[in-house]
């Protein structure tokens, strides 16, 4: 039985819904939001988890944070819904060690933008010309650069449109940001399952390609193989199961690594590959083979 996790606007649990059950895979779904509210109590004593009165035993987990809910709805009320039911599912599968659960051995928390783009060097990508801090005077000075929060969470913007509104005194800003050289596209996201690739690319009239409305993903099965091979080399670096790594196929430097998303939109992919992306994952859940990173 495959568990789903996630905010009821949440289109990426949707999809892997319809497929389980296309497939006859056994789904329960804890999902949460304004208007619903499911009834959840784990008894650590006896180790008796509840969904609605009926006793749950998933032998894999799928667990979205809700981000849908509130980009709808800004209150922190909101977020502090979705932080505690995330918590509570992520609590329950630390717990649980034997069911399968993607990413469980990858490093969490904050400071992974930068530490993934050290270990895509490592591993022989290309990654762009990048610093991160706050000094204004040294960052006034780049033409022709990007600038992105360094948790994520928003769109990248030309550096040059945002400082002279970023808050700052005595030529220190506020706050820490990630700049990058400004490459060109177009853009290519390479998902990857166990190692199994899927790629797409997207032609975009914007800036952050997530902010053109037009801009569709194409799937492509001819990525060059040794690009798909460092890409796996980096997973395998970094203990992730599944990713989508998101890269600039450059003009002038060919493909340039940007980032590795843990938790990535993956709907409208899987569309464009016939819903191979979801059976991948839904295959994943499903395997009794042992994970394949070991415990530290």
């Amino acid at each position: 039985m495959l568990l789903l996790s996630g905010g009821t606007a949440d289109p990426n649990l949707e999809v892997l819904e319809t497929a389980a059950s296309a497939g006859g895979i056994e789904v329960r779904t804890v999902r949460h939001g304004a208007q619903r509210h499911p009834r959840l109590h784990w008894e650590l004593g006896s180790d008796t988890l509840l969904l609605d009165d009926v006793e749950l035993a998933p032998s894999g987990v799928f667990a979205r944070h809700d981000v849908f809910g509130w980009l709808a709805d800004r209150r922190p009320a909101v977020a502090w819904r979705a932080e505690a039911w995330h918590a509570t599912i992520c609590g329950w599968l630390r717990a649980h060690p034997s069911v399968r659960w993607l990413n469980r051995h990858a490093e969490k928390g904050p400071g992974q933008k930068p530490a993934d783009l050290m270990a895509a060097a490592h591993v022989g990508l290309q990654i762009p010309d990048t610093r991160l801090g706050n000094d204004r005077d040294r960052l006034v000075r780049l033409e022709d650069a990007v600038v992105k929060p360094v948790g994520g969470g928003a769109a990248c913007r030309p550096l040059q449109e945002t400082l002279p509104t970023a808050p700052h005194r005595g030529g220190a800003l506020a706050a820490p940001a990630l700049v990058q050289e400004r490459l060109r596209g177009p853009d290519l996201r390479v998902f990857l399952v166990d190692g199994q690739s899927f790629a797409f690319r997207s032609v975009a009239r914007t800036l952050d390609v997530r902010e053109d409305p037009a801009a569709r993903p194409i799937f492509d099965d001819a990525v060059e193989a040794g690009l798909i091979d460092a890409l796996r080399d980096f997973v395998r670096a970094r203990r992730l199961d599944w990713t989508a790594i998101d890269l600039k196929l450059d003009p002038d430097r060919g493909p340039v690594f940007l980032e590795a998303n843990r938790q990535p939109m993956f709907a409208a992919y899987d569309g464009a590959c016939d819903g191979a992306l979801t059976r991948s994952l839904l295959a994943w859940h499903l395997s009794r083979d042992a994970p394949r990173w070991p415990q530290r």
